[in-house]
């Protein structure tokens, strides 16, 4: 009489292997969603950088002091900015367009604005000697916090680490 080996995977041998997948997963699952959070914190950061930059530019270009200021009051600058010409309120005239808006539609991310004077918005002079205004933005989501500081030549750096 011959016997037939069977070959094939247990029903053990399959519930291991599927947990041990499954455990492999949970972990990759948290370490991209963490690298996700610290990639959209850079992304702001980078954004709020170049405006700045652009601001600074456009102002000595146009000979013109400009205004960054928050799209909306309610949301603050984590809706979004625009840059527009300074006028005596501080505020988008309505007959008129920014010159250029950026748009932040990143949940879970809030940006926050500390300034030396001007609570809610950054002039920018065309005069390189007085060129901006100085504070720090708080760049935030539930894992990370940057700091971003603007000092009155209009140079940012970033305070804060990224882990």
């Amino acid at each position: 009489m011959r016997h037939r080996s069977c070959r094939g995977v247990t029903f053990i041998e399959l519930i291991m292997t599927l947990t041990l997948v499954a455990i492999l997963f949970l972990l990759g699952m948290t370490t991209i969603s963490a690298l996700y959070k610290k990639n959209q914190l850079q992304r702001v950061t980078n954004e709020i950088t170049a405006a700045i930059q652009f601001a600074k530019t456009q102002a000595v270009l146009l000979n013109k002091p400009l205004i960054l200021l928050p799209i909306s009051k309610e949301h603050g600058w984590s809706s979004g900015f625009m840059l527009f010409v300074d006028n005596s309120q501080h505020q988008l005239p309505s007959n008129t367009s920014p010159i250029y808006q950026w748009q932040c539609s990143k949940k879970n991310t809030d940006v926050i604005w500390h300034g030396f004077k001007q609570v809610d918005y950054l002039i920018f002079s065309p005069k390189l000697r007085l060129n901006v205004s100085n504070g720090y933005f708080i760049i935030k989501n539930n894992l990370l916090q940057i700091k971003l500081v603007l000092n009155r030549l209009g140079r940012v750096r970033v305070v804060g680490k990224w882990n």
